[in-house]
């Protein structure tokens, strides 16, 4: 059971650590140069500080929000198939847990 229990752990630092890069940005953040990623992410250890050298535009907050989106998917389809993987060799090979 430890194995599952870290991949899991390993699949959550990497999507707290990518969304810290891509967080969710509001669009009354439009016009701003400077912004700071989510306060959670900075809490758990992914402090991130954005510095843009032209104002943002909604096209760019857009982009950034697909872009977070697509990674909160990934992290749907990644976290099925390890769940999968491990119900699988539960199911056919319960000895090894």
């Amino acid at each position: 059971m430890t194995d599952i229990l870290k991949e899991l752990d390993e699949l959550m630092l990497k999507l707290k650590n990518t969304r810290a890069y891509f967080p969710f940005i509001p669009s009354s953040f439009e016009g701003k140069t400077e912004i700071e990623t989510a306060p959670f992410y900075s809490k758990v250890g992914f402090s991130v500080f954005f510095k843009f050298d032209k104002p943002l535009t909604i096209e760019q907050i857009n982009k950034n929000n697909e872009l977070g989106h697509f990674i909160n998917q990934n992290f749907v389809v990644r976290l099925y198939a390890m769940l999968e993987t491990h119900l699988e060799v539960l199911l056919y090979n319960p000895q090894v847990y």
